[in-house]
């Protein structure tokens, strides 16, 4: 039987690869670590860059909402002014034809009243109506009056 002999202890042992290995990861996630934070940080720029350049967009856009809003308010007191003008406008006219209307009734009136007086006067000599007498040819009875344009 032949003995091995024992190995002689190493002076300076070298290098444990176990850790190297644990180095190498300790290193890898700091590395890991860094890019994280940087790409958050970068990330939060974007968003705050987005951010300020839509919360502008939407001040712009409100403003044009309220300037649009105004519009259509002044649109429509303008609208409402106009109909009540026309109201006003068309009334008016509306009273004037009817005072017109009355005046040619209260004319005709009178002139069928003074008629009737006349004919109870001499109803023999005087036809009832302007218009008869005239077609009769009657040169006594008075000439026929206009009849008014409506």
């Amino acid at each position: 039987l032949r003995l091995k002999p024992k190995p002689k202890p190493k002076s300076n042992p070298g290098p444990d690869p176990k850790a190297f290995a644990r180095l190498r990861q300790h290193a890898q996630a700091e590395k890991l670590a860094k890019l994280e934070a940087g790409a958050k940080a970068q990330l939060e720029d974007v968003v705050r860059g987005i951010m300020a350049r839509y919360e502008g967009e939407l001040k712009a856009l409100r403003g044009q909402l309220a300037e649009a809003k105004d519009e259509v308010h002044r649109g429509q007191q303008l609208r409402h002014e106009l109909e009540e003008r026309l109201r006003t406008t068309l009334m008016r006219g509306m009273s004037g034809m009817q005072l017109e209307a009355l005046s040619l009734f209260r004319a005709t009136a009178e002139a069928e009243r003074e008629g009737r007086s006349r004919s109870s006067f001499s109803s023999a000599s005087m036809p009832p109506f302007p218009a008869a007498a005239a077609a009769a040819g009657d040169a006594a009875a008075p000439p026929a009056a206009p009849e008014p344009a409506l």
